[in-house]
């Protein structure tokens, strides 16, 4: 009796562990597109940008597209990291992350550090006016206000090929509001009681000019 009850626990302990896996799986597949693109949900809405201009639905004469590598140096560290960007409709998603020479996972994390290589940004302006400020959401904490460091996000890289030049991966994170005042003599940014949620991001980028930094 106590053979079979055990038998039955670890059959019970087997499913359980198989339906888990399973979830976990599915939770991590999301499909990314084969064109070069960043895009996510922002607060449950569609946010998708296509570097291909004749891609994107509804433009505007302002676009922009931009991926490459910056190096983010203070006192304590040099960082060389790929960033990807995008504006399209008075909006404006981008992610930073580690230039490395495999794809690996890495948390975004809200700390006093602005030269941080692993950053989320969202902004949305669509009427940008020179003479009121415009509201901007990122993961940094630029102004090194008194808080506890806190993961915020993650940027997972799926694909890094270097030969053929291509990569892919996912990211969410939350985003915190700044507002920029463009009225005061000198540029004037506070933090207000604001934040965004990015969720379900995707980003795929192929590219063909040399990136000069070696790893």
């Amino acid at each position: 009796m106590r053979t079979t009850s055990t038998i039955l626990l670890m059959m019970l302990f087997f499913i359980i562990g198989c339906n888990k896996e399973t979830d976990e799986s599915q939770e991590e597949i999301i499909p990314i597109k084969q064109e070069n693109h960043i895009q996510a949900k922002v607060d449950g809405r569609d946010v998708l940008i296509y570097q291909d201009n004749s891609l994107n639905t509804d433009t505007t004469s302002l676009f922009s597209f931009s991926f490459g590598q910056s190096i983010l140096s203070d006192e304590e560290q040099a960082d060389t990291s790929f960033y990807l960007s995008g504006y399209l409709n008075g909006e404006s998603l981008k992610i930073s992350f580690p230039m490395e020479q495999h794809a690996s996972t890495y948390d975004i994390v809200r700390d006093p550090n602005p030269a941080s290589p692993k950053y989320g940004y969202y902004s949305y302006a669509p009427e940008l006016d020179e003479n009121r400020g415009f509201l901007v959401f990122q993961t940094q904490n630029f102004l090194k206000e008194a808080m506890p460091a806190q993961k915020v996000g993650e940027v997972s890289v799926k694909v890094l090929d270097w030969e053929k030049r291509e990569i892919a991966g996912t990211f969410f994170f939350t985003a915190y509001g700044y507002y920029h005042d463009w009225n005061e003599e000198a540029a004037l940014i506070s933090p207000v009681d604001s934040l965004v949620q990015v969720n379900d991001g995707t980003f795929y980028f192929k590219w063909e000019e040399d990136l000069d930094i070696s790893l």
